[in-house]
């Protein structure tokens, strides 16, 4: 009886999560926009972007010079949230960066992330030129994706294990982050995507 329960929940959750993606969707067909307007929000999440990743560098940077490898870990860990919220307030933008394969359970995809990061994965798979875009999730909110692409240096805390992280490196960011997915990445792989949210104006 109590499986049988269980099994019924878990079709339940499963079904109402389906339906929420599915609704999600729907508002993103109904509501267009203008070239104009569409410009001006690719342009102003391009920006937030740049200055956004200036400042988590700026960040990293700062720790590493303060220390090492372990610090810029210990740091990312403790303060890359606060600054990005503290940077949405100020831009008066919902800030995020997502992946498919996420490290902090607090940067997991909402459904329709997770459908733009698939779209960005299978147009890498195919060599395909990956470029930002916007679009309306409802009448009242405006998205922008734009990639992001691993470099050298993300190799130090996302390369693989043993030859661009070091063991010790490794057991600290296991130790942050338990069920990390975000290592085995060479230079050049799509690691995920910047996520702004705007609320538009009328």
């Amino acid at each position: 009886m109590k499986n049988r329960v269980a099994i019924f929940l878990v079709f339940i959750i499963g079904a109402l999560s389906f339906f929420q993606c599915e609704n999600q969707k729907d508002g993103n067909i109904e509501v267009r926009f203008n070239q104009q307007e569409k410009e001006e929000y690719l342009a102003k999440g391009k920006d937030i972007a740049a200055r956004t990743l200036a400042v988590l560098s700026g960040q990293l940077q700062k720790a590493l010079g303060e220390g090492d490898i372990n610090n810029a870990i210990a740091s990312c860990n403790i303060r890359a949230l606060s600054l990005t919220d503290s940077l949405s307030n100020a831009y008066n933008a919902d800030i995020r960066r997502t992946s498919l394969n996420i490290r902090n359970p607090m940067n997991s995809p909402s459904c329709i992330e997770a459908e733009q990061l698939k779209t960005y994965q299978k147009q890498f798979n195919k060599g395909e030129d990956l470029q930002p875009h916007v679009e309306f999730i409802d009448d009242h909110n405006i998205a922008f994706y734009a990639p992001i692409v691993i470099n050298e240096f993300c190799l130090n805390c996302h390369g693989s294990p043993g030859d661009d992280i070091g063991s010790e490196e490794y057991k600290i960011i296991n130790q942050y982050y338990p069920d990390d997915q975000a290592t085995g990445y060479r230079e050049g792989d799509l690691r995920g995507m910047w996520s702004i949210r705007f609320l538009r104006s009328d």
